[in-house]
């Protein structure tokens, strides 16, 4: 089971890191100042305003999807069960996170405008927030003693 949260882990830290790693693409292309990018600059009012409910939206769907997945999960009957579910909600609520990052990424890379980075930056806290772990799995599945115990013996 141990193997389990590695895993889980692993994951987490790859989509974090491409994340940063496509956030620092952005900003050298930003620095390089080409010329489709300026064209494209012409539309960020438009991008200024609607990049905020598109990023809300997918956190806020994460969040909802959350609260739903782990009260769904709370009533499996197995450990085993309890484990796989909470692997897909950890998948289902980190692509939607980083959906909304990926989006403000783009904009900022077709606006120039660092309000999205500043988007992106609170897009980042809330995906990290989400960090996979055996206490948060312990506390948001509500595993009884029992389980709790044998996931912590089995590690």
């Amino acid at each position: 089971m141990d193997n389990f949260f590695k895993q889980l882990n692993v994951l987490f830290y790859a989509l974090t890191a491409g994340q940063l790693l496509f956030c620092a693409v952005a900003l050298f292309l930003r620095s390089q100042g080409a010329e489709a990018f300026n064209e494209a600059s012409q539309f960020d009012n438009t991008l200024t305003m609607v990049t905020p409910f598109l990023a809300l939206g997918a956190f806020t769907a994460a969040w909802f999807v959350h609260k739903i997945r782990t009260a769904q999960g709370g009533q499996q009957k197995e450990l085993g069960e309890k484990m796989q579910h909470y692997r897909l909600t950890v998948l289902l609520r980190s692509a939607m996170i980083e959906g909304g990052n990926i989006i403000l990424l783009i904009v900022y890379l077709l606006s120039g405008r660092p309000i999205h980075l500043a988007w992106f930056a609170a897009g980042v806290l809330l995906f990290l927030y989400f960090r996979p772990s055996r206490d948060n799995f312990v506390r948001d599945y509500q595993l009884s003693l029992e389980e709790e115990s044998q996931l912590r013996k089995n590690s």
